[in-house]
């Protein structure tokens, strides 16, 4: 599959690199210049509001175009690698741009990883857990694209929002070679068993050798749908050879946490991915010169799907 794509808006960074601050309205005349789509910013927003509530202002508007956009691909390039070997390989479109612009892009023109590029590395992992619904069950695919069978783990927890284990199940496997199946399902209304599918979700990891090679979560409703709480998140940070290794964790599901540190030279290496109640993340930014370590806190921009809205 070698063209299938949705787009986003760069962000507010780049954005402001060829706009004034009157013009920060994805309807103002010179957004509509920096969108090669006749329909472009029509379709992103239409698309947005079936998923999620209207965003609450510009900077929001460009953040939760980034999540769609990832979400969306997600969902193709799963289902692509599900289907092995119906399907071998997928090419999403596009990677990069040749101007500022709201595209189809995972890395904008400015070289700024977009939140699909970030999610890319993950479902292109050569192991990929992806649940998925079917006819009522819930099945647990594994994608392989190693060359040899591979001793695994598979961990599957249902929990709320706030992180408590409502139920959960593991089972060893033997993840075959470049191969994708479903190695285990259950029924949904055994899984949910009159739980409000609103206010709960299916964490799910697989682990070789006790190292986690791969997760994802799977949600039974619509973002706009679930009755997420606010989380608070808790963050620290600590000087590295490399840059500031930064530690966080959340009270609350946390959906798509965004670090920025505007105009501090350097990149995050990872980013743009859910905070589970009880379990601490490390992201490492890589500094490209002298680190700061007081400054970069201060320059150090935190935000969920929660602050959007």
């Amino acid at each position: 599959m070698s063209e299938y794509g949705f787009q986003s808006f760069p962000q507010l960074e780049t954005v402001a690199t060829y706009t004034e601050p009157a013009d920060r309205d994805v309807s103002s005349p010179v957004m509509m210049v920096h969108q090669r789509h006749p329909r472009g910013n029509q379709l992103i927003r239409e698309y947005m509001l079936r998923e999620y509530p209207e965003p609450k202002d510009f900077e929001s508007f460009l953040y939760v175009s980034q999540v769609l956009q990832a979400e969306g691909i997600k969902i193709g390039a799963e289902h692509l690698r599900r289907i092995m070997p119906h399907n071998m390989g997928s090419l999403f479109w596009q990677i990069d741009d040749c101007w500022p612009v709201a595209s189809w892009s995972s890395i904008d023109y400015t070289g700024r990883w977009k939140a699909l590029q970030y999610y890319a590395r993950r479902f292109y992992n050569d192991i990929l857990i992806s649940p998925h619904e079917e006819s009522g069950n819930i099945n647990f695919y594994v994608v392989s694209d190693r060359l040899q069978a591979t001793a695994a783990q598979l961990q599957v927890s249902l929990l709320d929002f706030e992180g408590h284990t409502l139920w959960n199940q593991q089972q060893d496997m033997q993840v075959a070679a470049l191969n994708s199946k479903s190695y285990w399902n259950i029924p949904i209304d055994e899984l949910l068993a009159g739980k409000d599918s609103k206010s709960v979700f299916l964490f799910t990891e697989l682990l070789v050798n006790g190292r986690t090679v791969s997760r994802n979560e799977h949600f039974f409703q619509p973002y706009k749908k679930l009755l997420l709480p606010r989380p608070q998140i808790s963050v620290q940070a600590v000087r590295t050879q490399t840059g500031i290794r930064i530690t966080l964790s959340s009270d609350k599901l946390a959906r798509a946490v965004y670090l920025s540190a505007p105009n501090y030279p350097g990149f995050f290496v990872d980013n743009y991915f859910d905070l589970i109640p009880g379990r601490k993340v490390e992201v490492e930014f890589r500094a490209r010169g002298p680190v700061n370590l007081a400054d970069f806190q201060k320059r150090l921009m935190i935000r969920s799907l929660a602050d959007a809205f």
